[in-house]
């Protein structure tokens, strides 16, 4: 049959790419009031646009420096993410800042909840264009957190572990490898020191045993 002849269309995968701080910020201050402190807390702990959405009251501890949220990709149900400083002033304000009565931390206009299309359509994307880059999603906020946290020297395990992997950071890995040159050059000198330590100590050991001559 005609139709078992037809070729599968081959799909690119999109390159992982990721924003400075300066970026971030810039996007963060083309956006209206009431949505600007949404991309530098996303840039800050890598939650997913979903997860940033659903957030409420009672998902935010400011108090603990941490926020809970729903697990929409494992089967872990639910994860908490630990927030540096920065964060958690970014989130005070936001929730200071609110209307009455509205208890998600991200809002629409009118309070309601905001719709992830209109929140990429109707205010993300035109802000990207009037800071002159080009061809950026909301998930790049996530890329740039990873990036960010590879810079400032976090272990790829612990990154992982922020952004909701359970594989010990395999997937980070795979898709950031670029980020974490110095990972395996650090991993020999971690083997070498161990080695060379165990080495010594035997060596001091054997010389201890060896017969004192009177």
């Amino acid at each position: 049959m005609a139709i078992f002849k037809i070729k599968r269309p081959k799909y690119k995968s999109r390159t992982a790419r990721a924003l400075t701080w300066d970026q971030v910020t810039e996007i963060s201050d083309a956006l209206p009031e009431f949505l600007r402190r949404i991309v530098t807390v996303a840039a800050l702990t890598g939650l997913r646009q979903g997860e940033l959405l659903a957030l409420r009251d009672s998902n935010v501890d400011l108090k603990a420096a941490t926020v809970t949220v729903q697990e929409a990709k494992t089967e872990a149900g639910v994860r908490r993410v630990e927030l540096p400083d920065l964060a958690v002033r970014l989130l005070a304000e936001q929730l200071f800042a609110r209307p009455p009565g509205v208890e998600l931390v991200f809002y629409a206009p009118k309070g309601g909840p905001l719709n992830r299309n209109v929140l990429m359509h109707r205010y993300f994307k035109p802000a990207v264009e009037s800071v002159e880059l080009q061809d950026i999603t909301f998930h790049e906020l996530r890329h740039s957190f990873v990036s960010l946290m590879a810079s400032a020297g976090v272990h790829v395990s612990v990154i992982a572990e922020m952004v909701g992997h359970n594989d010990g950071g395999a997937l980070v890995l795979k898709t950031y490898r670029h980020l974490f040159p110095g990972e395996t050059r650090r991993a020999a000198d971690a083997l070498n020191d161990l080695v060379t330590a165990t080495e010594e100590n035997v060596g001091v050991a054997a010389w201890c045993l060896l017969p004192r001559q009177s």
